[in-house]
């Protein structure tokens, strides 16, 4: 689909109903999974030289830049495919990178009553665990408990940035455990039950408001690797993740016929709770660390990360000189106007050879125009139709790509008619920003580049 584009001119009589004509013809091309070539040409004069091929003769300057942080709460994380994220690892490129998070518990019922002469057994934290992302995902990491000193509130937003500092007290470990991500689908701890006299007094266990009041969540972290590692994504809203309270009412009789009676309750995590993810990365330690956050050093690689990482800052080196040499016709001495047919942003993964396999790519990444203000804005393509739109990575190309034909024709329509341009750059980040881990490396150099795959005509 690289052949040569002859770019098709009309005269003046019906060249408005040649363009309709035209635009419907190559809509019919594009949705046949043939070559376009020079399909359908045979019912067009051979005067009107209608062509067909990808024009990518556009280039882009590239850097990296440090997000800092991202909205992490769970106004952003309850979907299907978002997750609190515990653990950390090393990536030679990325260096290191730790996730943790903070949550509330709520009571499963109202009103809760536990009997008299009660005896408590234990307090055990279950949490399902649904994979993880890294090199060591089958090596234990330290995972610790900690409660919350301080309130977070559900109507707020938190960012991944959050000085966790404030809302714990690290001298008071309510338990911790060893967990291998590859060996078990579920991670149960026991917690130190006489730190934690609030969930087995009923009087503050009459709903939820007076709960929170009274027992503000809990800090779930893991000690920081120095090599390999991974982390772990737990689903806290899935039904086996809950803090329950096992015991027992007391009758005098023998220990052995009590346990035989053990109750339980159950304190859950649901979507009316407040949770937050905590991110923290450490580049310097990186064994090929790359530059960012410098504007004036064009890589020629993007360097790309989920949980408030980096992400790519995209500029047009050519934009206004390419449309300049089309927009005349040194023949008809007429300025020309541009269709776009097809615009698509592509993107080619790296294979760093110095990193081991196990870091894949984000399954689709964001695109985002940013205006001269800063001002972030959604491209067309995108609001329309955000599956058409795409951004899903393809593993048999290793890909990432755009289709932004309304947004690029809108860039080249305010460029011909000299209209205030406001589109300053482009943004790439992982789609989900929040909930996962993965990171990719995007080339810009030789036959590798970030291209601009075009199909136009002119009229």
């Amino acid at each position: 689909m690289r052949n040569h584009l002859k770019v098709c001119q009309f005269t003046s009589i019906g060249r408005l109903t040649m363009f309709i004509f035209l635009i419907f013809s190559l809509f019919f091309i594009f949705s046949c999974k043939e070559e376009p070539g020079t399909m359908g040409l045979g019912i067009i004069p051979p005067s009107d030289g209608l062509f067909v091929k990808f024009d990518t003769t556009l280039t882009f300057s590239t850097y990296t830049a440090y997000v800092d942080s991202v909205r992490s709460d769970e106004s952003v994380l309850n979907t299907s495919t978002s997750y609190n994220l515990v653990g950390s690892y090393y990536d030679p490129v990325f260096g290191l990178t730790k996730a943790d998070f903070i949550c509330q518990a709520l009571l499963s019922s109202n009103n809760v009553e536990l009997g008299p002469n009660l005896v408590i057994d234990s307090i055990v934290l279950t949490l399902r665990m649904n994979g993880a992302y890294g090199a060591g995902r089958n090596s234990p990491q330290l995972i610790r408990v900690y409660q919350l000193t301080d309130s977070i509130n559900i109507d707020s937003p938190y960012y991944s940035n959050l000085n966790v500092e404030h809302y714990y007290n690290s001298n008071i470990l309510l338990g911790e455990k060893y967990y291998t991500p590859w060996n078990d689908s579920l991670l149960r701890i026991h917690l130190e039950k006489s730190y934690l006299p609030v969930l087995s007094d009923t009087t503050k266990l009459i709903d939820n408001k007076t709960f929170l009041k009274n027992f503000f969540g809990l800090y779930i972290t893991s000690d920081p690797v120095s090599i390999f590692g991974s982390i772990m994504y737990v689903n806290l809203l899935s039904s086996e993740s809950h803090l329950t309270l096992y015991y027992r009412n007391s009758t005098g009789t023998t220990e052995f016929i009590q346990a035989a009676s053990r109750k339980s309750y159950n304190y859950v995590f649901t979507s009316a709770c407040a949770r937050v993810n905590l991110f923290h990365h450490n580049y310097t330690a990186a064994q090929y660390p790359f530059v960012y956050n410098n504007s004036a050093y064009h890589d020629n690689m993007l360097y790309i990360q989920a949980t408030g990482g980096m992400k790519g800052k995209i500029f047009y080196n050519n934009l206004k000189k390419w449309i300049d040499s089309l927009r005349y016709d040194p023949v008809k001495h007429d300025s020309m106007r541009i269709a776009v047919n097809k615009a698509e942003l592509v993107f080619e993964v790296d294979n760093d050879t110095r990193v081991p396999l196990h870091y894949a790519p984000p399954g689709r990444l964001t695109l985002i125009a940013v205006q001269k203000d800063s001002t972030l804005v959604a491209l067309t393509d995108q609001t329309l139709n955000s599956s058409y739109f795409d951004g899903y990575y393809n593993s048999i190309r290793q890909t990432f790509g755009f289709n932004i034909s309304l947004h690029f024709q809108k860039l080249v329509n305010d460029i011909l008619d000299k209209k205030t341009e406001n589109f300053d750059y482009y943004s790439l980040f992982p789609s989900d920003n929040r909930g996962t881990a993965n990171r990719v490396i995007i080339q810009n150099s030789g036959k590798y580049r970030i291209r601009l795959q075009l199909v136009y005509i002119k009229y």
